[in-house]
């Protein structure tokens, strides 16, 4: 009996080269969102500042499906998952621009 459709793309995100390339992504996407923040706070006025801010929180945003995809997938449980998207709503909102 062959495999369905479901389970044969469960079997290609499951690859380790999907999930470095899933990890990668989601590693580049989090440091953006540390390193548009820290060079926000360096500039010398709140213009430049927010527009920073508005790229980590975007960055932020990518990260949501990446997480939830790790999910679906089995390469995170459950707990992770809702720990790190709480804690990205909490962030989000102190980038609030």
């Amino acid at each position: 009996m062959g495999l369905t459709g479901h389970k044969k793309w469960r079997l290609i995100l499951k690859s380790s080269r999907y999930i470095k390339r899933l990890q990668g992504q989601l590693r580049r996407a989090a440091v953006s969102i540390s390193s548009n923040i820290a060079e926000g706070s360096g500039r010398y006025n709140k213009k430049d500042f927010a527009q920073f801010l508005r790229i980590a929180r975007g960055s932020l945003y990518e990260c949501i499906p990446l997480i939830e995809i790790s999910l679906r997938i089995g390469y995170i449980d459950k707990k992770t998952s809702e720990e790190l998207l709480f804690d990205g709503n909490e962030l989000a909102k102190m980038a609030m621009v």
